[in-house]
């Protein structure tokens, strides 16, 4: 019984102060707020991914995973921020992503298969979190700033992280917003431009 008091205390305390702070981004409307915010979270939940990936015996480039996508997510945001939302920038991204992970695997010491194997997890682990997270600052800038979890079972880990107490890590926290965020922004941007 007092384990279970302790859990839901933990869930709670680790639960407001996630939405005191994600509160506080907002309402100060200041970019660089989002953008920390934004990468920040993607950053450690995609760490805690690749993290379950290697603990199950998989092989990835998560360092260079997380030097690239940190690129992508900070200069998506700046991008969008200063331009019009298109999806040009997310085709050079992808692209360029690509290209690096595969001048990556030239280098990588880890054998040919094993290499090959590394490179398409670590692409697909940039692909799942920050590419369908960075809809989410897309979404800010829809309109004009003047206008107001499948892998983890089959891996059999409970909970991705320990980021916050009694909830789990940051890709439990993130991971319902990872599809829902590129469908919510489709859906905006559909709606916008046929009214």
């Amino acid at each position: 019984m007092a384990d279970r008091r302790l859990t839901f205390l933990l869930r709670l305390g680790s639960s407001i102060t996630l939405w005191v702070v994600i509160s506080l981004v907002l309402a100060w409307k200041v970019p660089a707020f989002y953008l920390a915010l934004i990468c920040g979270l993607a950053l450690v939940a995609q760490w805690e991914f690749f993290r379950m990936l290697q603990s199950a015996g998989v092989q990835t480039f998560s360092v260079t995973a997380t030097l690239l996508s940190a690129v992508f997510l900070a200069g998506g945001f700046l991008y969008h921020q200063a331009y019009t939302i298109h999806t040009g920038f997310d085709l050079v991204a992808i692209l360029l992503l690509v290209v690096a992970l595969l001048i990556r695997q030239v280098f990588a010491p880890i054998g040919q298969l094993a290499s090959c194997q590394a490179t398409v997890f670590t692409l697909f682990g940039i692909l799942y979190i920050p590419w369908t997270f960075h809809f989410l600052s897309k979404i800010i800038f829809l309109t004009p700033p003047s206008a107001n979890s499948v892998i983890k079972r089959s891996i059999q880990a409970k909970d991705s992280g320990y980021l916050l107490p009694g909830i789990g890590g940051a890709l439990d926290l993130i991971d319902s917003l990872l599809f829902t965020g590129p469908f919510l922004f489709f859906y905006l941007h559909w709606t916008m431009h046929s009214l």
